[in-house]
């Protein structure tokens, strides 16, 4: 762990916690450390993986509330089924049920609005509605398994972590700027299968396949179970709500 000091304008310490992302020092450490119950959770991601919801989930589904930003033009998905090294992951052929996990969860917490360009970095804030974050993390940490530390990622990244009341309060406004500045969706709490729509629909058709077929020779060489051909002939239909059944 690195700590960088410095003054704030009243002559104070400030401290910044450097996170290298690798062992127990991780994003995702961080994140079950000070989310509890009745948390509140700020989130502004360029990318968004199922993987990386389903290894918070118990954590996310015991918070308050949750004001997520990411982008929403096409040709900026939000990498809902993750990179290369969710590889494991996308073998599991699960992705129907971790969908249909997201959707209640969006549905119960969320409140989503979309970006109309890619985010240059990411921030997750925790905190609770009395008071300004306990914790806000900004930098290489996407709401994807590399971003949170459960698979490898970009050893060049920076990532810092915030924990006086000072620097949360300066690096929240940002992200209380950005939320201002966004559109509301026409309807907030739509049915789970169109705001994971919202996800969904950034992603091709052939993309979903590659991805669900990388690394697997049976899914490559055209056996696909049955699932994985249920979800392709629900994009290719248009149809989203599919994935629910």
């Amino acid at each position: 762990m690195v700590r960088l000091g410095g003054s704030g304008a009243d002559g104070r310490c400030l401290i910044v916690k450097l996170i290298k992302n690798t062992g127990d020092n991780r994003v995702i450490d961080e994140v079950r450390a000070a989310l509890g119950p009745q948390s509140e959770l700020d989130i502004a991601t360029p990318a968004f993986s199922l993987f990386a919801f389903a290894e918070a989930r118990e954590l996310l589904e015991k918070i308050a509330r949750c004001r997520l930003v990411i982008p929403t033009l096409l040709g900026n998905a939000p990498q809902l089924f993750g990179g290369d090294a969710d590889r494991p992951f996308r073998n599991r052929l699960n992705t129907q049920a971790l969908a249909r996990q997201l959707a209640a969860w969006v549905e119960k917490k969320v409140e989503l609005r979309g970006a109309p360009m890619p985010l240059p970095q990411s921030l997750l804030a925790i905190g609770n509605s009395a008071d300004l974050p306990a914790r806000v993390l900004t930098g290489h940490c996407a709401f994807t398994t590399d971003g949170l530390g459960i698979t490898p990622g970009n050893q060049f990244s920076l990532i810092q972590c915030a924990e006086s009341k000072e620097e949360c309060a300066v690096l929240s406004s940002w992200f209380d700027s950005l939320w201002a500045g966004l559109p509301v969706p026409e309807q907030q709490r739509t049915r789970p299968p169109r705001i994971v729509g919202i996800l969904f629909d950034h992603f091709t058709i052939d993309q979903h396949v590659t991805h669900l077929s990388r690394g697997n020779h049976a899914l490559q060489a055209g056996h696909l179970p049955h699932r994985v051909r249920k979800e392709k002939d629900a994009l290719r239909r248009g149809r989203s709500d599919l994935l629910f059944e």
